[in-house]
């Protein structure tokens, strides 16, 4: 067998994170990165390796995943992982041995090439194909509109349905802020694929809002395998204070040209028995929860929160330029209403939370419409 790094969203993203014990038996280290100097994205919530498997005949894979002494304390965020061969349409869960900070996964792998990671993947390449899928459809227009400090592409997809859309009001629809969050990009494919459906609810939506989807704000974060930001000390996409780097740049210059009347920002947390929805408008976010559906088949209950909890919790007086986000930037600038969604992948699949992101739009889109005709 071979273990494989150093493709789209490996982590660790390079042989140096690898070390082989015997034939089928490896440690990786998550938090291992390749460039010298302290990284600002530790501790971590990513890895992801492939092993191919090159006899004919199933083989045992034992993986290590040694996350560092500094992760002991939190390694009940990293307590799970997920498999797939690439014969198999989605990703399995599995459950490891842990010992202090050390997850031991123990696998049979068929033969040709599997993935094992802490979560289901969603790298640079399947968003690619993903916007290139959506190119043809009527009311679409794919672009790119910026690239980051590597030269990677940030697409924006634009949906309108038919008729004048400077009538309808603008909705953002924002993902992978956070490299590791891939079950924003399934949330945003499940969105996508909703308003280009038949369905009449799609069609009423579209008459009323224009629909712009930035589905992978950070691509080098992603490629790179880090966990929050773009580079080992790079930018954290969410945070609206000035960074210097191209995909912040290009994030801002699209949000402050389209102007939003509702905002959408998907990512998922680690904490495993709770969806989050953070917002500061709690006539918005109680119309949001009475139109989701009960997650508890998901083993979830919600955690809703908004700026004056946070500062609470925190026991500050005013919030710190770091713990702003996007959408307070856009309500104190455009009077936009926003809200960020957490969605933790334990309990779900691939299906399962595209799925949930077509429920979390039409639960946003239908409070707001109530809130404003109310």
């Amino acid at each position: 067998m071979k273990l494989l790094v150093g493709h789209d969203g490996s982590c660790p993203n390079s042989p140096g994170g690898v070390r082989r014990k015997s034939d089928g038996e490896w440690v990786i280290f998550p938090m291992w990165r390749k460039n010298k100097g302290k990284s600002k994205d530790v501790p971590g919530n990513r890895f992801n390796v492939r092993v191919r498997n090159e006899e004919s005949r199933p083989r045992h894979l034992t993986l290590r995943a040694d996350w560092g002494a500094a992760a002991t304390s939190t390694m009940h965020f990293r307590d799970v992982g997920y498999v797939k061969h690439e014969s198999e349409a989605d990703w399995t869960l599995v459950i490891p041995e842990l010992t202090g900070h050390v997850c031991t996964y123990s696998v049979t792998v068929q033969p040709g090439e599997t993935e094992i990671g802490l979560w289901p993947a969603y790298n640079t390449e399947d968003c690619r194909r993903f916007v290139s899928s959506l190119a043809e459809s009527p009311g679409v227009r794919t672009r790119v509109a910026g690239r980051s400090r590597k030269g990677r592409e940030i697409f924006l997809v634009e949906i309108n349905g038919p008729g004048a859309p400077a009538k309808r009001e603008q909705l953002v629809i924002q993902a992978r802020d956070h490299a590791y969050e891939t079950a924003g990009s399934y949330c945003a494919e499940g969105m996508a694929r909703f308003l280009l459906s038949e369905d009449p609810a799609a069609r009423y939506f579209l008459q009323r809002f224009r629909v712009a989807l930035l589905p992978m704000t950070n691509p080098d974060g992603v490629y790179d395998g880090m966990s929050r930001l773009s580079a080992p000390c790079g930018a954290n996409l969410s945070c609206p204070v000035e960074q210097d780097d191209e995909s912040w740049r290009t994030l801002k210059r699209v949000l402050d040209r389209l102007r939003p009347a509702v905002y959408i920002n998907l990512h998922n947390w680690t904490y495993k028995w709770h969806d989050g929805l953070l917002g500061d408008n709690e006539t918005l976010t109680e119309h949001i929860r009475e139109r989701m559906p009960s997650q508890g088949r998901f083993l979830k209950r919600w955690r809703v929160r908004s700026q004056a909890d946070l500062l609470k919790a925190s026991g500050l007086a005013s919030v710190t330029p770091e713990q702003r986000t996007w959408k307070n930037y856009l309500a104190e600038k455009f009077h936009t209403e926003g809200v960020a969604f957490e969605f933790p992948w334990f309990g779900r699949n691939t299906a399962d939370m595209r799925e949930t992101g077509r429920q979390a739009l039409l639960a946003t889109l239908a409070g707001y419409l109530q809130m404003r005709d109310d």
